[in-house]
């Protein structure tokens, strides 16, 4: 069974895994709560924190030409356009976090 993120209402196709023409990315799941988003392209560009030591937030992110994941202190201006985050506050980012859902790719998405 395979999975659909919706954030921030926006769908997600799970990694690996065909690309929706209806999605705005790819999503994987991180082993602290976190998700990490792909562009269609496959190339990592947020992370999205969620767990009670940090909180809930999105961060720019990308890969290192060696290979290995970076990930900044925010977000840029480039992924928070992508993400429909642009003038979105600190709480507003939270709300969204907790709102997101994994929805079964048998399910009907609304």
């Amino acid at each position: 069974m395979t999975t659909t993120l919706v954030f921030n209402g926006k769908k997600y196709a799970h990694l690996p895994g065909k690309y929706l023409g209806d999605c705005n990315g790819f999503f994987e799941k991180s082993s602290n709560g976190g998700v990490k988003l792909y562009k269609p392209s496959g190339e990592l560009d947020a992370f999205i924190v969620n767990n009670a030591q940090q909180g809930q937030f999105v961060v720019t992110a990308g890969t290192a030409k060696s290979g290995v994941p970076f990930y900044m202190f925010s977000t840029s201006s480039l992924t928070e356009e992508w993400l429909s985050l642009a003038d979105m506050g600190l709480a507003a980012q939270t709300d969204a976090i907790k709102a997101m859902r994994f929805v079964d790719d048998n399910a009907k998405l609304s």
